[in-house]
């Protein structure tokens, strides 16, 4: 069913994964930010590399739950705590940028981290719910 908790996580999981996968690649292919915005580097790496491997590690996971590799509670644990981290990770980078942004006085839009935040932050919650 698509409506559990699972299935709303692995398709979660593939939308991040996609969103993080396409930043990374212009980055890696232009050497730019996709969305001419500042690109945060955490340890010498672009941090949409570092968001990239946070979700597909959650897809990963998520899928191995699905296809039966590992049980459903720890399944549910990684994806929780990778999602956590993942959060985490994106809403420090969110602030970082939003106070570039506000330094700066230029228009505020939300940067892409935001969008990997709220992506990870629903993972989290659902995962905890479920």
């Amino acid at each position: 069913m698509m409506t559990d908790p699972a299935s709303i996580v692995f398709y979660l999981a593939i939308a991040g994964t996609l969103f993080a996968g396409c930043l990374a690649t212009v980055r890696l292919i232009t050497k730019r930010c996709a969305l001419n915005e500042s690109c945060p580097y955490v340890w010498g790496v672009p941090a949409c590399f570092i968001g990239f491997a946070l979700f597909l590690a959650v897809l990963v996971a998520s899928a191995s739950g699905r296809l039966g590799f590992a049980s459903a509670a720890f399944t549910s644990s990684v994806v929780f705590w990778i999602s956590l981290a993942g959060a985490l990770f994106t809403a420090r980078l969110t602030v970082g940028e939003l106070r570039s942004e506000l330094k700066s006085k230029r228009r505020i839009v939300l940067p892409t981290c935001a969008y990997g935040c709220v992506v990870f932050t629903l993972i989290v919650v659902i995962t905890a719910l479920a």
